[in-house]
Formats: structure tokens, C-alpha cells, sequence
């Protein structure tokens, strides 16, 4: 179960993430039309805010209002490769998408965009930048980087990528602790409107605190 927001690589010129359709907002079904979620920022931080497990009900449908990605997470698979690599920042990050739980399966509707520009170093890269975009580029992610390398002979980076992600799975509560079918596993607390959670996976495939409101 993919419940977490999918971090989505794009361009600010690109805008935000493409809308996410609803189900109550499709022809022929306007009986209990909530309108779309909002477009709100995700956090990139060194550290992010513990999560107080509290466990809560969790049935309908949650707008996401909030992601806090640490840093050291979202560039790790990078810095596996390069460990020293060097992140000189994100210029867009945003979301835009909700999740429903009806007790036995978990729906989620969600789109992000992020881009964030890095410099791999001489060490990892030996100033060959299109290799470089050719080794991390796929179907959702794309690299652009500088021709050739600035005078510290490091490449220079953007990283985009563009997700959308619509998916139903089974999921099971104990206590504070959500499972997914698949195995993943969540704590999550529901104060008042207000729904946080994280992936307690190790290592956690989708890392980040996630803090979504009842539209």
C-alpha cells in the first residue's frame, strides 16, 4: 500500500501537479461532491517533527494538507551513489491529492511535483554530465543537467519527476498501527479533523510525515 504522497520531480515552469479527479467529481455523480483538495507545499527539512502515535478513527475521506520530507531521505538513493553529492536546494515542491479508508480498503487519489538541483562531483562523475543524465533518467523522472562542468568541475543537476498515483488497498488497524496487504506498515494519529502518519518500514520505501484534514 502506497498511502504516502509520491514525490514528484518537476519543473515550477511545468506548474503544479496535474488536478486529481475524484471520484465526486465525475459525470454523473455530483451526490456528495466535495470539490477538489487544494495544492499545498511539501517541507524538505533537515529534520522533521516527531509524529505522537495516537491511533483514531479513520474512516472517509482526507484531503492531504501537509508533507514534511527530511532531506537526508529524500536524496538518498543519490547520495548512495554519490556520496558527495552536493544539494543546492528545491525550487518546487508540492501536492495535491486525498485518501479515503472505509475500514477495510485504503483509496488514494494523489499527485505531487518536486525539483530539486544537485551537483555531483568530479569524484562521482569524472565531468561526464550526460552520462549522468542518462543513468538517472526514467519513465517518471527526468535529469538536465549543464553541458559540461563548472569551473569546480562538478556537474551541475535539475532532477524532475511527475507522478500521479491512483490506487485501492486492503489495510488492517491495530491500536495506532495501520498494514497495508503488501506488508507496509504505518503510525498514525486522527486529533479532532486532523490525520498524521508516517511509514515505520525499514528502511521506509516513502519517507516523510503526512498530515492530511477532513474536507
Amino acid at each position: 500500500m502506497r498511502v504516502v504522497v509520491v514525490l514528484c520531480l518537476v519543473s515550477c515552469s511545468e506548474g503544479a501537479p496535474e488536478p486529481v479527479r475524484h471520484s465526486s467529481d465525475r459525470a454523473g455523480d455530483n451526490s456528495g461532491a466535495i470539490g477538489p483538495p487544494p495544492v499545498v507545499p511539501i517541507e524538505i527539512a533537515t529534520a522533521c517533527p516527531a509524529l505522537s502515535r495516537c491511533g483514531g478513527d479513520l474512516a472517509g475521506t482526507w484531503h492531504v494538507a501537509d508533507i514534511c520530507v527530511e532531506e537526508a531521505l529524500l536524496l538518498r538513493e543519490l547520495t548512495a551513489a554519490c556520496p558527495e553529492l552536493i544539494y543546492d536546494g528545491t525550487t518546487e515542491a508540492v501536492a495535491q491529492g486525498s485518501m479515503t479508508f472505509d475500514g477495510t480498503v485504503a483509496t488514494r487519489e494523489v499527485a505531487t511535483a518536486v525539483t530539486v538541483d544537485v551537483r555531483f562531483t568530479h569524484g562521482c562523475a569524472a565531468c561526464d554530465c550526460a552520462a549522468v543524465e542518462t543513468a538517472l533518467e526514467d519513465d517518471d523522472v527526468a535529469v538536465e543537467c549543464q553541458a559540461s562542468c563548472n569551473a569546480s568541475d562538478e556537474c551541475v543537476c535539475s532532477i524532475r519527476s511527475s507522478v500521479l498515483v491512483l490506487d485501492s488497498t486492503p489495510y488492517t488497524v491495530t491500536g495506532s498501527n495501520l498494514t497495508a496487504a503488501d506488508g507496509t506498515t504505518f503510525e498514525f494519529c486522527v486529533a479532532g479533523a486532523e490525520l498524521s502518519f508516517r511509514e515505520t518500514t525499514v528502511p521506509p520505501v516513502e519517507p516523510g510525515i503526512y498530515t492530511l484534514l477532513r474536507p
